[in-house]
């Protein structure tokens, strides 16, 4: 198997009720993306537009507690939305195999 992630998987699970208006809209935005698979090319694109759809939601929904978001990568290729407890969200490390017919 290769060692390079080729695509990132958006995986949001573990959903709770949210608290707020700025909770829902940007929870419908995780679960818009939920399955989606991103080239790695376009991964640090995707995480800027999440980040950046947060702050809009936050100006938007100025008298709800504002999210204070960043991703985080631990010891995987992994990356995890860190600061959103209503759900998780992370971006998972997926690799491309090409098949041989003949196998």
């Amino acid at each position: 198997m290769k060692k390079v992630p080729t695509h990132y998987y958006c995986c949001c699970t573990n959903s709770c009720q949210p608290k707020n208006k700025l909770q829902t809209e940007f929870l419908e935005l995780l679960q818009s993306i939920d399955t989606e698979l991103y080239s790695t090319d376009y991964l640090n694109d995707l995480k800027a537009y999440i980040l950046e759809k947060a702050k809009e939601l936050n100006k938007k929904h100025s008298r709800c507690t504002s999210l204070n978001l960043f991703f985080e990568q631990y010891n995987t290729n992994n990356h995890y939305l860190v600061g959103f407890e209503t759900a998780q969200f992370y971006l998972k490390a997926a690799y491309f195999i090409e098949c041989n017919p003949k196998l």
